[in-house]
């Protein structure tokens, strides 16, 4: 014998259903309100879409570069001048790919829609890979519930290295010596531009550091408003961190946060090192015995 399906009828009054409408948008309201003013509560949301099931642990060193990521970009769209370009040293499996190339250009298109970036990492493969997250947290439901679809990617130039949305905004994809011609961007960000199983290799550093500053460095938009960043865990001496702030340290901001504290690698600025506990930066990820 068949069971009949139940008929659910909704009893609230149309005051109700509207109180529950209003409710809903106001929350949503409330939401976007507060990730749009912060983008380290952005990031710790978006990280949760990401990875569902992983549990978030959170670390005083990524509201420190989220903040300081959100200052950049307020910097640019003021218009106002940039002092220096941007290098982070952090160690590895610190987030800083969500950080820097997954999560950020997805918000900078919620306050700014129009930023362009041009991501860079050592590999195409990698580079793809990180856009296809950005992507992923773009057309989340999460996402979509909050912006709808104002932001996605155009039809018309949405592959997986290269995305517009229709406010001229885009997010570019390519691997250390890939082909970048033509394209100019507000952001650079460069991921892990050298290979860390080829950095004691004279030949790929140089290969790196020639890409940099011969190819990347000249595609700002505004040579003088947009900014270059460039993260990474250090590999060497002479990797591109280590270039950098040894030919142009007076053209960069160094922001280096060690594993662990010693003499001969203190922390940058040193007001961070307030953060630090038992001279641990992460000691829940990063314990004495794992390192």
């Amino acid at each position: 014998m068949s069971k009949k399906k139940k008929t659910i009828i909704d009893t609230r009054s149309e005051g109700e259903k509207s109180l529950c409408l209003l409710n809903r948008t106001t929350h949503i309201n409330v939401q976007k309100e507060m990730y749009k003013r912060s983008y380290y509560e952005f990031y710790k949301k978006a990280f949760t879409i990401l990875n569902p099931d992983e549990p978030y642990n959170d670390n005083w060193h990524l509201e420190v570069l989220c903040d300081r990521l959100q200052q950049e970009l307020y910097r640019i769209v003021r218009g106002e001048i940039r002092e220096k370009d941007i290098i982070i040293n952090v160690p590895f499996r610190s987030s800083k790919s969500l950080i820097v190339s997954v999560i950020f250009p997805v918000w900078c298109w919620i306050i700014k829609p129009s930023t362009k970036f041009i991501c860079v990492s050592y590999s195409n493969d990698l580079s793809l890979e990180l856009a296809t997250l950005s992507r992923t947290l773009l057309m989340s439901e999460w996402f979509q519930d909050l912006w709808g679809t104002k932001y996605n990617p155009k039809d018309d130039s949405n592959t997986k290295g290269m995305f517009k949305n229709k406010f001229s905004g885009f997010r570019k994809s390519v691997g250390t010596g890939g082909q970048i011609t033509g394209s100019g961007a507000d952001f650079l960000l460069v991921d892990d531009g050298q290979n860390p199983k080829k950095a004691a290799s004279e030949v790929e550093r140089k290969n790196t550091q020639d890409f940099y500053t011969q190819t990347l460095y000249s595609r700002l938009n505004q040579p003088e408003i947009g900014v270059r960043i460039n993260i990474q865990q250090r590999l060497h001496q002479q990797d591109l961190s280590g270039y950098l702030i040894e030919t142009q340290s007076d053209k960069h901001e160094l922001i280096k946060i060690p594993a662990e504290l010693t003499i001969n690698d203190p922390v940058v600025p040193a007001s961070l090192e307030k953060f630090y506990k038992n001279g641990l930066f992460w000691p829940t990820r990063f314990s004495k015995m794992q390192l």
